[in-house]
């Protein structure tokens, strides 16, 4: 490339390079434009700013408050089940202790709404071995 096209082009190029950086700024809001107008504007224009940044503080500690509600629920659902099968649990074992007491008192068992299992049945031969001191 020829000397002439490049010192042309420089120039050019940082003009767009300039311009592209300023696309990247935020734009300036109210109340900083109201502090540049100065005057009576300049304290309007911090509250202008302070209340923007409250506004936004709030959105965020929202959004954050409606997640912790939902994990809480999500919490507070788990616990309602687990408290629900301890209940079951705490039923059942009411049930069985009633029916360990009448099997006591009667000395015969009652029916149970649980199944039963056949009681072991002594094996026809057992070795005892001697204990060795």
């Amino acid at each position: 490339m020829s000397k002439t096209k490049l010192s042309i082009l420089l120039p050019v190029l940082s003009v767009f390079a300039t311009q592209l950086a300023g696309c990247n700024t935020p734009a300036p809001s109210k109340g900083d434009l109201m502090i540049k107008q100065g005057g009576p504007f300049i304290e309007a224009g911090i509250k202008w700013n302070e209340g923007n940044r409250l506004v936004k503080d709030g959105n965020k500690r929202i959004a954050e408050g409606r997640d912790t509600i939902n994990e809480g629920k999500k919490i507070i659902a788990q616990g309602e089940l687990q408290v629900k099968d301890g209940q079951n649990m705490i039923e059942q074992g009411k049930k069985l202790l009633e029916e360990g007491e009448m099997l006591y008192q009667t000395g015969r068992p009652q029916e149970s709404a649980y199944p039963s299992y056949p009681a072991p049945q002594p094996a026809e031969s057992i070795e005892v071995f001697p204990l060795s001191d």
